[in-house]
């Protein structure tokens, strides 16, 4: 077994968990208490000011739903964060092939990932801030604003790196790192244009990376 295929294994366990704890997000109890967002995770994350988050969270259903998103934002912190940036990592440097030439694509996107992680865990602890002191004031909005935007932002550029290293394989498979480059332009696209798109674009891009991660995993002739 070559160093290569074991980066494409390790790349496909990893995402198992990404894909089982993005479910457990979405089977916490209470997240969607106030049902008034196709995406309560998101919302919040993008809110700007105290008024948007009290709109956000009524009280008829607000405490449930704040449990609920405290839950979410530990489950984050301890398990997800470490996780997606693991599989975009070993994804990286498995599509890279050790091609010499491009180690310097390859580092710069890691850094990006890396990059985004820290920036998800400022949000995060801006928005445990904001649960404790609910609706919060509007200096920690002010330091949480920027925050998702530029994640989400550094994660796409390295999920677009990412699936351009898989377009240059012979088969198949390249066609999900195209997958990969349109998920990373929608979430773009989403942060200037339309939010619900974030999310979409997110999704795209890490399941067509995933695919790409477990199919090489068991064939390595698929590179």
């Amino acid at each position: 077994m070559n160093k290569g295929n074991r980066l494409w294994q390790f790349a496909g366990v990893i995402f198992i968990f990404v894909l089982l704890i993005a479910i457990g997000f979405t089977r916490i109890g209470g997240i969607g208490a106030c049902a008034n967002t196709p995406d309560p995770i998101l919302a919040f994350e993008l809110a700007k000011s105290p008024a948007e988050l009290a709109a956000l969270f009524p009280e008829s259903c607000r405490a449930a739903a704040l449990a609920a998103q405290r839950t979410g934002l530990w489950l984050d912190i301890l398990a997800f964060i470490p996780v997606y940036g693991g599989a975009l990592i070993y994804v990286l440097r498995a599509a890279s092939g050790g091609d010499p030439a491009l180690g310097l694509l390859v580092r710069g996107a890691i850094v990006l990932v890396v990059t985004g992680m820290l920036f998800d865990l400022w949000e995060n602890s801006r928005m445990l801030q904001l649960i404790g002191t609910f609706p919060g004031d509007q200096a920690t909005f002010d330091q949480l604003v920027a925050a998702p935007r530029i994640k989400f932002a550094l994660l796409a550029v390295a999920e677009a790196a990412a699936g351009w290293l898989c377009w240059r394989s012979s088969n198949w498979t390249r066609w999900l790192g195209v997958a990969a480059i349109g998920g990373a332009v929608l979430t773009l696209a989403g942060l200037l244009i339309d939010p619900h798109w974030i999310g979409l674009g997110g999704l795209l891009a890490f399941l067509s990376l995933a695919v790409v991660s477990w199919v090489r995993a068991l064939r390595p002739e698929a590179g």
